[in-house]
């Protein structure tokens, strides 16, 4: 397959006369692409070289030309922070529920002890105790003792238990439930199991959430299992109660799992320049400064950590420096000159000489603790910051003396761009 080239052409200096043509020699900067075989278009993503090189934060200067030198139209398309979905799952804890079913006599229909509300029927296992601490939480833990929630009917010899459902506690859910997955036994009863499901925030006030229904079935070698129950997936909750409509013939539950989706915003990733050393400041001891042609929206500094046993507390700081023009300057002196010989003229006396321009002041972009150190488990290194955006063509960087240092020598660093694309 051919490799096709474009060249991305920046334009250094002073611009074109209106309706110019516009050649490739006529710009000082190039940079080649390199695409895999022809197309009606291509995407490129712009390296931070490219812009460091441009006349323009806005990337104004640059063109596209291709392998004959014919200017090509283009867009610049800039990454922002996009909207994504992520699934979350967590495995519910199980505390079985019980109900005390009578034994008919023979020929007779079994009868169901009822049991007082707020639950008929419906029993927490002897071996669960339910407590409330002072915040108001709720904790549900297994005892060997014999209390019981809604103590039940002193058992008979026509009288058994049997379990009527699972009280579930998902207070690990901290996203909406949007899906219930039962992990069934791998042998066991077959058929549709059909229940009920409630939820509730304090275990005494409970709402329906709707029905859901197992089936199981299998025959000459093939299988059909539905496990998996679509939740409303609107608010969470902290406990959900299964009730089995028919507790004879219920499925056996090994595990619960509860699933859903959260919603969040990703952050673009960002690009990254090639590592550039800093120059010593001629004020301040432990103080370095990088300095770039054109303004440009930092988003992030990586300092580069050679030696292991490093810490050190940093303070980046950063400007939009904008000298005076030579001509403004000029120009400003001449007037002043100028009102000094009127005001002589006149008799008066005044001190109107030229002041040169307040220095652009700097400003702070990020402090932090950055450190290459051992672990247990390895090497631990932390040394990136984030910066917030602000267009600088002047970085500096302090360290505090109370850490290590950052070794000999002037510091490194790589400095990140939001990425954009051509």
């Amino acid at each position: 397959m051919r490799i096709q080239k474009l060249a991305i052409i920046l334009l250094a200096g002073a611009g074109f006369a209106a309706g110019a043509a516009e050649h490739i020699a006529d710009y000082a900067y190039q940079a080649e692409i390199e695409t895999d075989g022809p197309a009606t278009w291509y995407r490129a993503e712009i390296p931070v070289s490219v812009q460091w090189r441009a006349a323009h934060a806005d990337l104004r200067d640059l063109r596209v030309f291709n392998a004959d030198g014919e200017s090509l139209p283009f867009a610049l398309v800039e990454r922002l922070p996009q909207v994504v979905q992520k699934r979350r799952e967590v495995t519910a804890r199980m505390f079985p529920l019980y109900s005390i079913v009578v034994d008919p006599e023979p020929d007779a229909a079994p009868v169901s002890v009822p049991v007082p509300a707020p639950a008929p029927e419906v029993l927490l296992d002897s071996g669960l105790r339910v407590r409330r601490d002072a915040s108001g939480n709720v904790e549900i833990e297994v005892i060997p003792s014999a209390v019981r929630t809604n103590p039940s009917p002193r058992p008979s010899p026509r009288t058994r238990k049997i379990q009527r459902g699972w009280l579930l506690d998902v207070h690990a859910a901290d996203f909406p439930l949007e899906r219930l997955s039962l992990d069934l036994a791998a042998t066991g009863k077959e058929g549709f199991f059909p229940f009920s499901i409630e939820v509730s925030d304090d275990l005494e006030h409970w709402r329906s959430w709707g029905q859901g229904r197992l089936v199981r079935l299998s025959f000459d070698g093939q299988n059909i299992l539905q496990r998996d129950i679509d939740l409303p997936g609107k608010s969470t909750a902290r406990y959900l109660r299964l009730l089995w409509d028919d507790a004879e013939v219920a499925a056996e539950v090994r595990g619960v799992r509860l699933s859903g989706a959260v919603t969040g915003i990703e952050s673009s990733p960002l690009v990254w320049s090639q590592v550039v050393a800093g120059e010593a400041s001629a004020e301040r001891e432990r103080e370095y400064i990088w300095r770039w042609p054109v303004s440009l929206p930092l988003m992030g500094v990586r300092v580069v950590l050679d030696e292991a046993n490093t810490l050190a507390p940093v303070v980046f700081s950063g400007r939009d420096f904008q000298p005076q023009p030579p001509a403004a300057s000029v120009a400003m002196e001449r007037e002043s000159e100028r009102r000094r010989l009127r005001d002589v003229l006149r008799g008066k006396r005044r001190d109107d000489r030229p002041r040169a321009p307040a220095e652009t002041p700097w400003r702070a972009l990020a402090s932090g603790v950055v450190y290459r150190l051992p672990g247990d488990t390895g090497e631990r290194m932390v040394n990136e910051l984030s910066l917030s955006g602000a267009p600088v063509n002047q970085l500096r960087l302090r360290i505090d003396p109370r850490g290590s240092g950052l070794g000999a020598g002037a510091p490194r660093i790589e400095v990140g761009l939001r990425g954009r694309e051509l």
